[in-house]
């Protein structure tokens, strides 16, 4: 485990340690504070989950879960600490399996000033958000309805002006984290295709140490709003979240015909992206759209260890019912690469992406029983690989308390010759169970 963990953790600790009155251990951090100028709030969850994996033997896996949120607040600053005890950690966890929000914001005139390790979203749309980039994918834990559950917490700073009808955004990430699958049993794991070349128990693993100032990363944002309309224009510059490969082969062994794989040296495409989003409310429908540009540092596509140049773009419409917080939602996103050669197939965007790629999203949330009945869903579909994901879920709150969920996973592929990752993760279907307490 890496050494900044036990560090963090330790404080993790210490916050949850404070005195029971949660002010006091405040006050001996930023001392005495009026207090009608502060507040401390904590709440969390006790929960037990029951699993039903079909693809797996029918594997039932059973969890417990400890979440809780401490938020304090101040006329000058904030502090946020979220975090999550599963009984399913393992013994190689990472921080994020724990923490998901250490946080401090600092306020001054007309802005302010937050730095920690925490999810920073971007984005208006209502279903997936291609102009989400600040922070990566995290599939440890599957796919989810809720995108930001999605996100993998990092270390950076962010520095906000306000201004009438206009406010600037600045962000610096110190390091880099790419996109985490989880561990190498994890279900959601991606192995490589092995159809032109093996791989064996003496193929050397090589990744780049990415937690170094070399790797930094920077954007900023301008955000306009007027009546009913809200517009950001961006630019980013960092690295692509999904690694590139370098492969080193030997001749193949006989009988088999493929090449043995000596070494996978993984390396991570830098980019400069310009984007730009809106969304529009009118009545009782939001319409959103996004779009960006990301600049490749292999501009003329001649590096096949390296992502080529590519355009993203997304829309969604929302329908919210009267005198309710029940919605239907349809999206779609989809992105272009330029310089797409399908012949090359130690390319990397040839194995990793297909040349366009259309996805229709389409979800629903019903809530009945003046809230305490609760139906939600979501189904996407991808065109090029007929890949797809149907996350349905059923919510009833016996008390403002106790809450009892059950939900369905469906992922897979219409046609399961074609490569994907819904194809990889066919076997991943799941039904569950899961009781909470909130407090």
């Amino acid at each position: 485990m890496n050494s900044r963990y036990p560090i963090m953790i330790t404080v993790l600790i210490v916050l949850l340690m404070m005195p029971v009155y949660p002010a006091e251990g405040f006050t001996q951090i930023f001392g005495d504070l009026d207090s009608t100028e502060q507040a401390v709030e904590f709440s969390g969850s006790i929960s037990s989950h029951f699993s039903y994996l079909p693809g797996y033997d029918n594997l039932i896996e059973p969890n417990a879960a400890l979440e809780g949120g401490l938020e304090f607040t101040s006329s000058d600053f904030a502090g946020n600490v979220d975090f999550s005890l599963g009984s399913d950690l393992s013994e190689d966890f990472v921080i994020s399996d724990i923490l998901q929000n250490l946080s401090l914001t600092w306020f001054f005139p007309r802005g302010n000033f937050k730095a920690g390790y925490m999810v920073q979203q971007w984005g208006v749309t209502d279903t997936y958000r291609v102009t989400d980039i600040i922070n990566a994918v995290d599939l440890s834990d599957g796919l989810s309805m809720d995108t930001r559950k999605m996100k993998l917490p990092e270390m950076m700073g962010i520095a906000q002006w306000f201004f009438d009808t206009s406010s600037l955004q600045l962000i610096y990430k110190p390091v880099f984290h790419p996109t985490w699958t989880g561990n190498e049993n994890s279900r959601w794991t991606i192995e490589a295709d092995q159809e032109s070349f093996v791989i064996t128990d003496d193929t050397q693993m090589i990744k780049e140490n990415t937690s170094t100032f070399s790797y930094a990363s920077y954007a900023v944002r301008l955000a306009l709003s007027s009546m009913n309309l809200e517009t950001h224009l961006f630019f980013h510059h960092g690295y692509d979240y999904q690694g590139g490969y370098v492969y080193s082969l030997s001749a193949p062994v006989s009988p088999d015909p493929r090449a043995v794989v000596d070494s996978i040296e993984t390396i991570y495409t830098r980019f400069n992206t310009f984007g730009a989003d809106a969304r529009y409310v009118v009545g009782p429908m939001t319409v959103a759209a996004e779009g960006a540009f990301f600049l490749s540092e292999d501009a003329d596509g001649t590096d096949e260890t390296l992502y080529n140049s590519r355009f993203a773009y997304g829309a969604s419409l929302m329908y919210l019912f009267k005198n309710s917080s029940s919605s239907i939602t349809a999206g779609y996103y989809g992105s272009h690469i330029l310089g797409y050669d399908n012949t090359e197939v130690m390319d990397v965007d040839t194995m990793t992406y297909v040349e366009t790629d259309h996805n229709l999203t389409l979800a629903f949330l019903l809530s009945m029983l003046n809230e305490q009945l609760r139906f939600e869903g979501a189904f996407t579909y991808q065109f090029p690989t007929t890949g797809y994901a149907f996350l349905t879920e059923i919510t009833y709150f016996a008390t403002d308390e106790i809450g009892v969920t059950a939900g369905m996973e469906l992922i897979g592929s219409f046609d399961s010759e074609i490569s994907s990752s819904y194809a990889y993760w066919d076997k991943n279907d799941r039904l569950y169970l899961s009781i909470s307490y909130l407090f």
